[in-house]
């Protein structure tokens, strides 16, 4: 499994794109620049199986549409931020003056895993960023969107966010048995043992 990480549109929010030995492919959040993301494919010859969205705020969901129809790609996200994808008002599109294509097409996220490219992807609910906010766990590394970054957490006082929701879906995270590598939606990458140790949310310093 190889991980490339691209910060796209005008806030850098990170695209992960997940290459396995087949030339398959899973990209994480594409928040704009759709044409990097086309480039990268094709000057590596991968097939893009799918677009998991961690949340749907328009800076992860910008470049989507426009990669969606080159691909056809499988779009996935949680149901309860699925308006996001075609609501400017609800993706902050609207107040952050961005232009984001609606989604066309969509599946929700159904079950606590999904099977894509032949790996098993478990999907962890976090609210509190969003109310559909999603970490996915490929393999050993964990792809955390905006529900946390190294030594930070996400907004949540924006509509649909909640302080003590994130708080709890901090705790989901931090028991997780593994010293798992952190891809964050923003900024530099983690690790859960780093965070357990000097975030304080995650430490629980807070209640």
């Amino acid at each position: 499994m190889k991980i490339y990480t691209m910060p796209l549109g005008q806030l850098q929010a990170n695209c992960h794109i997940i290459s396995f030995d087949d030339n398959t492919c899973i990209a994480i959040d594409i928040g704009g620049e759709s044409d990097k993301v086309l480039k990268y494919l094709q000057e590596n010859r991968l097939v893009l199986n799918a677009i998991l969205l961690t949340h749907g705020h328009c800076d992860h969901i910008g470049g989507v549409e426009i990669v969606r129809r080159e691909t056809n790609a499988m779009v996935y996200i949680a149901k309860e931020d699925m308006e996001m994808l075609f609501n400017s008002e609800k993706n902050l599109s609207t107040l952050l003056r961005l232009n984001t294509p609606t989604v066309q097409y969509f599946s929700y996220i159904k079950t606590d895993t999904l099977n894509i490219c032949d790996k098993e992807i478990r999907v962890i609910r976090t609210p509190g960023h969003t109310k559909g906010s999603v970490c996915f766990l490929i393999e050993n590394c964990l792809f955390s969107g905006d529900t946390l970054f190294r030594n930070g957490v996400g907004r949540t006082d924006f509509p649909g966010g909640s302080t003590q929701e994130l708080l709890n879906s901090l705790k989901i995270l931090a028991d997780l048995e593994e010293d798992y590598p952190v891809y964050c939606g923003h900024h530099e990458n983690t690790t859960l043992g780093f965070e357990r140790q000097y975030n304080p949310c995650v430490r629980g310093d807070f209640k």
